[in-house]
């Protein structure tokens, strides 16, 4: 498998931190949070902003 660098802000760093457990590199916890059924969306709410009301 290849590589590839990716640039994250430090908030984005903070959490990945957070969420990651003591026995797994930062591509294994990547991996274990976006786990799903091939749709990283699924089961997300998603939001449409329409001249100023949120539509869900």
């Amino acid at each position: 498998m290849g590589t590839k660098t990716l640039t994250i802000s430090e908030e984005a760093y903070e959490r990945l931190k957070a969420h990651k457990r003591d026995d797994e590199g930062f591509t294994d916890t990547i991996l274990r949070l976006t786990e799903s059924e091939g749709d990283v969306m699924k089961g997300s709410e998603q939001c449409v902003m329409t001249r100023g009301s949120v539509t869900r």
